[in-house]
């Protein structure tokens, strides 16, 4: 996960130096999930800081390219974000306060017998994305 902003944004409305200062930005957040407070581990404690926006949608992408015309700032997953920071059409900021990761979860049946093909899925997954998923790539 990572906190970006367009530089366009940041030239209007300055750039937040701690997540407190997001209240008074326009930040771009998911409809789908309680998401009025971002979480940020401060001093190895998850805090939620209050946000808010004029614009919400359901889809990250869509999240993304409000960031990129300068509409706010948005909260993304890397997958989402990753190729508008390597093209420079957003900056990730507030690097300093670690956003909580999602994580990707496999659960299994109840039952002590897991078929060997749910096995070797999640062992492929597993292999596949972690312990760094590909995607985290255009980051640096």
């Amino acid at each position: 996960m990572a906190v970006v902003a367009a530089p366009s944004y940041l030239e209007r409305h300055g750039e937040p130096v701690h997540p407190a200062d997001l209240a008074a930005h326009q930040c771009l957040s998911y409809t789908f999930a309680d998401d009025s407070a971002w979480q940020f581990v401060i001093d190895g404690q998850l805090r939620g800081f209050p946000v808010h926006g004029r614009l919400q949608a359901n889809n990250g992408d869509v999240l993304l390219d409000a960031a990129v015309r300068g509409l706010g700032i948005a909260r993304e997953p890397i997958f989402i974000a990753g190729p508008a920071l390597a093209a420079g059409s957003v900056r990730e900021i507030l690097v300093d306060f670690p956003v909580p990761e999602l994580g990707i979860h496999a659960i299994l049946p109840g039952s002590r017998h897991v078929p060997h093909r749910i096995r070797m899925l999640v062992e492929f997954l597993a292999t596949r994305l972690g312990p760094e998923p590909p995607w985290n790539c255009p980051r640096d």
